[in-house]
């Protein structure tokens, strides 16, 4: 019995891997890495900029309802117009990593969400001080929260269609 339990545990966790895929919802990506979220209707595609996060279930042919695209912009001032880099990602399971020098970006898909992090190598130069411009692209309105790091992105009807939380860690 505990055999079993454990092939239903490995079979849920499957679901969020992130796999390479033929065909996309994007109409600029063909082919390329795909992560569904069943338990929160996404599908973010992971490009070499970022991530792009739709709904998961569409129709053939139908127009995307929304997206947001999430990358790294910059680090320490050095402002980029587009993602910082061109990287290809590299994926395994649920995760998928972008190495940008001493610095990685990362991307987490489970049952909680899709979760973007970053992970020094080393401390910054200089000392303690790092700051990181992000990009969240999207044709949703953005509300944030009062007093709480929250952005609710909602759609031209007022509809929340995606919450994002921004986490502090640091690790040493």
């Amino acid at each position: 019995a505990e055999w079993v339990s454990q092939i239903g545990a490995d079979l849920e966790a499957s679901e969020y891997f992130v796999t390479w895929v033929e065909r996309t919802y994007l109409p600029e990506m063909v082919a390329g890495y795909q992560a569904p979220n069943r338990a929160n209707n996404l599908r973010a595609y992971f490009t070499e900029g970022g991530a792009v996060v739709i709904p998961r279930l569409l129709q053939d042919g139908e127009p995307l309802p929304w997206r947001l695209e999430l990358g790294l912009m910059g680090v320490n001032g050095r402002l980029v117009d587009t993602p910082l880099g061109a990287i290809t990602p590299s994926v395994k399971e649920n995760r998928v990593e972008y190495a940008h020098g001493g610095l990685s970006e990362w991307f987490l898909n489970d049952a909680e969400g899709l979760h973007q992090g970053f992970t020094l190598s080393a401390e910054p130069a200089g000392g303690t001080s790092l700051q990181l411009a992000l990009k969240a692209k999207t044709d949703l309105q953005p509300e944030w929260s009062a007093g709480q790091p929250v952005v609710t992105f909602r759609n031209a009807g007022g509809a929340g269609q995606l919450i994002m939380g921004l986490d502090i860690v640091f690790y040493r």
